[in-house]
């Protein structure tokens, strides 16, 4: 429910009624009240659920009403349904396509034959199935009481008394069944169901499932958690709900992002940071920012979520932008991140479109990336620029004591070639997607002191782990993420 009001409260600024049934959590209502809402507490009664949505017209406060299933989304304006029920009185939506002539739905409205047994025909007759998911009122709706009256004897032969009593009057009755846009199934919507979206409905607690459109709930959640860290910890129960608990239970990692950016890259961070909460594997985690010539309070920034702490960043020394930038990779991760892993991420990163999803990105890796021994795990990369760096890196180790055990990454036959070369070829990783131990980079960062030997975080941190013989491994992101 409060996933579907946030998302409400993106595309729709009036009034919002939640009807409640016995004692709520204390957080719960305070939510409700952040994001606008009124609530009515009706009696339990032993109603239940499905009966009282053909029954709430009697405890609606308006003249007009738009009732939303806790389970949807919504995703574009609703202004027009508004329109709609003012004009017919009474609204709901058509279902996925489906026929009242095929076999589900016959089976439905035959289940009411001894209920309204005239009803039957004109209804398999129809043609167009219903869903009550979302739907729409005047008071004076003519078909308020007879739905009422219907779906509480419907009951007793059907499992959905309130969509299958809807679909038994709707030809009786002047109504507007809006189109599946209105009400697009998360299951069994087709490819063009999604023209023009308004609202997705998860019927059946499938939000959390993995069907295309749950990426869109999952994005919601994590946004609205973002948004309200406060009750972080409420909003990651299950309440029951099996397939949410299967979902979060997958969210475990121990992750930081970290990205760095100054005014020249800053345009590139606001353009991906969109993508990058639609993205699976980056959305669900905290974020650093290292931000250099800009203030931390800048409005320039205020596009980031609030599970985003923006750490300025300088340093004597440096002799360029790039060395600058790049050393907080190293000292300002070692310095600020808290968690086991933290995965990097240049500002200038760019999920490719419809390569794993539909309505979002995925950023995985490998499963041994996570084994506690591998200490980077980034893009595969074929060449050092300049090769020089790989020899300046030679003689620094060779000057450590930490390395006294070690031997030299490269064959001395290697020193002309890398000395003469811009690009220098050999197996390593380049970290535009770089997923770190934070050991390991706690390690580098002392050996390095306040200064990286040379001016590239990448080189020298898959230097270290090789000197050290410590596990890396290479993947091919590009196929999924632009650099």
């Amino acid at each position: 429910m409060l996933v579907s009001i946030f998302s409400l409260r993106k595309h729709y600024d009036g009034n919002i009624t939640v009807f409640l049934i016995a004692e709520q959590p204390k957080w719960f209502l305070e939510l409700l009240k952040i994001l606008k809402c009124d609530n009515i507490v009706l009696k339990a009664n032993g109603i239940r659920p499905l009966v009282r949505k053909a029954m709430l017209w009697r405890d609606s406060p308006y003249d007009l009403t738009m009732f939303l299933d806790a389970d949807t989304v919504i995703v574009d304006s609703i202004d027009e349904y508004f329109d709609k029920i003012e004009e017919y009185k009474f609204c709901t939506g058509e279902f996925a396509e489906w026929k009242t002539t095929g076999g589900t739905m016959r089976r439905r409205i035959n289940s009411f034959k001894s209920i309204v047994p005239d009803y039957v025909a004109p209804a398999i007759a129809y043609g167009k199935a219903t869903n009550t998911g979302i739907f729409g009122f005047t008071k004076d709706a003519p078909i308020l009481e007879e739905w009422e009256d219907v779906t509480k004897r419907g009951q007793k032969v059907n499992r959905i008394p309130d969509e299958v009593g809807c679909q038994m009057l709707l030809p009786k009755y002047k109504h507007w069944l809006a189109p599946v846009q209105w009400g697009v199934s998360v299951k069994m919507s087709q490819p063009h169901h999604t023209d023009n979206m308004k609202i997705i409905h998860y019927h059946g607690r499938k939000h959390a499932g993995d069907w295309d459109l749950c990426d869109v709930w999952k994005q919601q959640y994590w946004e609205m958690r973002n948004t309200y860290q406060q009750f972080a910890r409420e909003l990651e129960q299950a309440m029951g709900d099996r397939r949410f608990a299967r979902y979060i239970k997958t969210i475990n990692r121990d992750v930081t992002i970290v990205t760095a950016v100054n005014p020249q890259y800053l345009s590139k961070l606001k353009n991906n940071y969109p993508y990058w909460m639609k993205t699976a594997g980056v959305m669900e985690y905290p974020m650093i920012v290292f931000v250099n010539g800009i203030s931390p309070d800048d409005e320039s920034l205020k596009f980031l979520n609030n599970n985003v702490k923006i750490i300025p960043w300088d340093m004597k020394g440096a002799e360029s932008t790039r060395e600058l930038m790049l050393t907080s990779f190293v000292l300002g991760t070692a310095e600020h991140v808290k968690t086991k892993w933290w995965l990097k991420l240049d500002a200038d990163t760019t999920p490719k479109e419809g390569v794993d999803r539909k309505y979002g990105y995925i950023l995985a890796f490998p499963e041994q990336a996570w084994n506690g021994k591998t200490v980077i795990a980034a893009h595969k990369w074929g060449y050092t620029k300049p090769g020089k760096f790989l020899l300046a890196l030679e003689d620094w180790a060779d000057g450590k004591k930490e390395f006294k055990d070690t031997k030299r990454v490269f064959p001395d036959s290697e020193i002309p070639a890398m000395k003469a070369q811009k690009r220098y070829g050999h197996p390593r990783i380049a970290s535009y997607i770089c997923l770190q131990s934070l050991e390991f980079t706690k390690t580098c960062a002392r050996l390095a002191g306040n200064k990286l030997p040379i001016p590239s975080h990448d080189t020298y941190m898959w230097y270290v782990a090789a000197r050290l013989g410590l596990p890396i491994i290479r993947h091919n992101f590009k196929k999924r993420f632009q650099p």
